[in-house]
């Protein structure tokens, strides 16, 4: 590994409601994307909901995606009456 990037996301609602982060990744590099919930009041998912890399784009919708040549990683955070807080982070392979 030859470096990382993280940060975190936090929304509350009384409905349903997302909040996304994109990060983009320049120069492109070889990345693991993982996001994790941190805190949970109710309902939440976290999800890799894009990323865009030498496969193309993507919408993996999981936890943990690994690709070559990342260019750009969007995460969503879904609440559905709730609150919660969910860490985003990026491993870089190259």
């Amino acid at each position: 590994m030859v470096g990382q990037k993280g940060g975190w996301i936090a929304l509350a609602s009384d409905d349903t409601a997302t909040h996304s982060v994109t990060v983009q990744v320049d120069p492109k590099r070889n990345t693991r994307a993982e996001i994790a919930l941190a805190h949970v009041n109710e309902y939440a998912l976290a999800t890799i909901s894009q990323i865009v890399s030498n496969s193309g784009v993507e919408e993996p919708n999981k936890p943990v995606v690994s690709r070559n040549g990342v260019t750009t990683v969007t995460f969503t955070l879904l609440v559905s009456d709730s609150g919660a807080t969910a860490r985003w982070l990026l491993h870089f392979w190259s």
